[in-house]
């Protein structure tokens, strides 16, 4: 049991901090063309590509051009990429897991544990 007030600020810091990096998210893949991918891609996704020749990146997208997908540090080519997948956020899965904890943490609390 904690005592002490900053203790428990602590606590409840740390347990939304992991509320919040468990937050549900997936890749959905996207066919690598330049035709209508600006519809599909939009600055602020975050994507993981993987180059023809094996490399792996992962980045938040900046712009889309004719030519290629652009990131901060990265610029790959449409056709340098063999898979492209674009993180997919689910509000709903997101705020049931969210719920979910926060009903445990209440009874956890209830029961004297904090």
């Amino acid at each position: 049991m904690i005592n002490n007030p900053f203790g428990k600020i602590l606590a409840v810091f740390l347990l939304i901090v992991a509320m919040i990096a468990t937050s549900c998210a997936s890749y959905v893949k996207v066919h690598p063309e330049p035709v209508n991918i600006q519809s599909v891609l939009k600055q602020g996704d975050t994507v993981k590509i993987v180059t023809k020749d094996n490399r792996e990146i992962e980045f938040i997208v900046v712009e889309v051009s004719d030519e290629a997908i652009i990131g901060e540090n990265e610029t790959v080519l449409f056709t340098d990429i063999s898979t492209l997948e674009k993180m997919n956020v689910s509000a709903g899965k997101n705020a049931l897991v969210i719920t979910g904890k926060i009903l445990l943490i209440t009874l956890y609390v209830a029961l004297g544990g904090l």
